[in-house]
């Protein structure tokens, strides 16, 4: 539908069915009454810049993709008691907002819903969805008043911190009755209505069968854009939890190479190991470690020779023993912090020293 001189719009109670970019790109629209339970669609109201009053009847579920994205002139909008989720892009750009009230029913709200909105205050009851979501993305909050049930079947993400391509996420608290906790680093573009997770939609996950496990850390993430979400398993294993709150993460640096061990010789107590890489001019150095077990974890590393430009190294003195060496190259984040970020672990291969 286009209405290029409309001002004002009613949708009537009656209607049942609402088409996606029912109004896109109309510059001339200035209010809205939507008097339907239906859900505001796909970029239903997306660019139109004129839009100032929104007025949303009670019974709305979800508000969709980029359905008010755009709407420069919004100033205030009301969210109905009963809805659940506010998608991906929702409100981006809607940059005369400044709060917005989000009631305790919602249960989802994307990482980017509010994003380009400078000066954004949410409000909403103390230990709801909304005040999680607001402390995980930086945008201030406001509490009114206090869930009637606070959060605690579902895991809540308190804390995502990056470190140059490391990522390290930690829950609020254990969720009761959790037998296991699995993390996900997610494309940017995953939205809720891709639940559950399919393979090509997530990069990396990580599965604790700890219970008090409620930190993860991600190694060597790829350079881009992503999000960190997680899921908790029950005592049966039949049952999750719902998903997490979403946080996005930005890694503006691509990790060094996987490099590859081509040569690692024992000679009396000396080990001496070849490294290459298809690019060996990219890289700026190799870290090398020989350790005990097959799994290259910080904790299992007995010797480890750092910051070698030069693609052979050896170990001398290593006591007798059986070990497992490996390899990673890494790349300097930035001249000013010198932070490395590496790659992925090599191959490791089996060596025995006698």
């Amino acid at each position: 539908m286009y209405l290029p001189n409309q001002l004002s719009l009613t949708i009537p109670a009656s209607v049942e069915s609402v088409d996606d970019w029912l109004a896109m790109d109309c510059k001339n629209l200035e209010t809205v009454y939507w008097n339907t339970k239906e859900d505001i669609p796909e970029a239903a109201f997306c660019r139109d810049s004129r839009l100032r009053e929104v007025r949303l009847a009670d019974g709305i579920k979800k508000i969709k993709y980029a359905a008010f994205s755009g709407c420069t002139a919004l100033r205030e909008i009301n969210l109905p008691e009963g809805l659940t989720g506010i998608d991906v892009k929702a409100f981006s750009g809607c940059v005369n907002l400044k709060e917005v009230y989000i009631p305790s029913s919602v249960s989802y709200i994307a990482t980017n819903a509010f994003e380009g909105i400078p000066g954004l205050v949410l409000k909403g009851a103390k230990n709801s969805y909304a005040s999680y979501y607001a402390k995980a993305q930086g945008i201030p909050f406001e509490c009114v008043g206090e869930a009637e049930s606070p959060i605690t079947n579902r895991p809540i993400l308190s804390s995502v911190k990056c470190s140059g391509n490391t990522v390290t996420c930690s829950l609020l608290r254990e969720v009761p009755g959790a037998r296991s906790y699995e993390f996900y680093v997610l494309y940017d573009y995953a939205a809720q209505s891709d639940r559950p997770y399919y393979d090509d939609l997530y990069i990396r996950q990580i599965y604790t069968e700890d219970t008090t496990a409620t930190t993860a850390t991600f190694y060597n993430l790829p350079k881009g854009d992503w999000k960190v979400v997680c899921l908790a398993k029950f005592m049966n294993n039949k049952r999750t939890s719902k998903w997490s709150n979403e946080v996005s993460v930005h890694l503006s640096q691509q990790p060094a190479e996987t490099p590859v061990i081509t040569r690692a010789e024992v000679k009396g107590r000396n080990v001496t190991v070849t490294v290459k890489t298809e690019n060996p001019r990219k890289q700026m150095g190799y870290d090398c470690v020989l350790a005990k077990s097959w799994d290259i974890v910080p904790e299992e590393k007995v010797y480890t020779i750092k910051n070698k430009r030069v693609s052979t190294i050896t170990f001398k003195n290593v006591k007798p023993g059986t070990y497992y060496v490996a390899a990673h190259s890494f790349v300097r984040e930035n001249v000013t912090s010198g932070l490395k970020v590496f790659g992925e672990w090599s191959e490791p291969k089996k060596i025995v020293v006698k």
